[in-house]
């Protein structure tokens, strides 16, 4: 068991895959913190509730409104972990338990790191077949400064979200990333902060893999940055700006000495 990690696993109107996610790990893994963070219909919620208690007081299984917003969802039911490291699965993925293991204790002993991870399959079912293909699988991002890890991060990006951190570092990302109202811009806030926290080794050990599969949210199927730019360039012009207002502030708020000024580092921001 994996005494000092919590997954925290959000789920919306997809009981069959919740369980078919949690039978995997409590199997492959035995007894594991999960902490369940369900904005399904009243319902939807009350049958994952039914499913989750099966599994003891391991398994949190915590309600919220229909129409809460993701990332105000992830803050809250972040405040609720009391492990000392914690990561994110979706309902419709898997992570590896050993993976996770291996992050922990690589974290346990290297205080500049800010999270750990390794490579991530995709799979999707096509009839009785199922297709894999890799993911994410960029190297670590290791420099010295946060700038140039930053710089790294977006020459080819590859969201950190689903790492695993320090329950701390990912607490302060999430509620910062509040003040973005832009979904795009607060997953990549989401990941910058996390570079400007610390460095991040992607382990060679196979890590999660992620499905595709049709979006919980048929509304989320236009959030991507090139829809949007397309659609309104001013407009992703204008939500940078509030976006990179946020990077600085919280770059001033935890970035370690030695620190580039406010304009510097802006001119780091935009370039990359």
């Amino acid at each position: 068991m994996i005494d000092n990690h919590t997954l925290v696993i959000p789920t919306r109107n997809r009981p069959a895959l919740l369980r078919q996610l949690v039978k995997y790990l409590f199997g492959r893994a035995g007894p594991m913190h999960l902490l369940v963070l369900d904005s399904s219909a009243p319902g939807v919620a009350v049958e994952n509730a039914t499913a989750m208690s099966a599994h003891g007081e391991l398994v949190r299984h915590v309600v919220f409104q229909e129409e809460e917003q993701p990332v105000a969802k992830f803050a809250r039911g972040l405040a609720l972990v009391r492990t000392p490291y914690a990561s994110f699965c979706a309902d419709d993925d898997v992570v590896f338990p050993a993976a996770l293991r291996d992050a922990v204790a690589f974290l346990e002993v290297r205080p500049d790191y800010a999270c750990a991870h390794g490579p991530y399959l995709n799979f999707r079912r096509d009839g009785r077949q199922i297709r894999l293909m890799r993911e994410y699988a960029g190297p670590s991002i290791e420099a010295g400064h946060p700038g140039a890890r930053v710089f790294r991060l977006l020459q080819n990006y590859e969201s950190l979200f689903y790492a695993v951190f320090r329950t701390s570092d990912l607490r302060d990302i999430l509620v910062s990333s509040l003040a973005i109202p832009a979904l795009a811009y607060q997953e990549m806030f989401q990941s910058v902060a996390a570079l400007i926290k610390g460095k991040v080794r992607r382990l060679p050990v196979l890590y999660a893999a992620r499905q595709s599969i049709a979006p919980a949210d048929a509304w989320r199927e236009k959030w991507q940055t090139f829809h949007w730019f397309a659609e309104n360039p001013t407009e992703v012009l204008e939500h940078y700006r509030a976006y990179r207002a946020e990077v600085c502030k919280f770059y001033e708020a935890h970035a370690p000495a030695p620190r580039l000024n406010a304009d510097k580092f802006s001119r780091v921001l935009d370039l990359s």
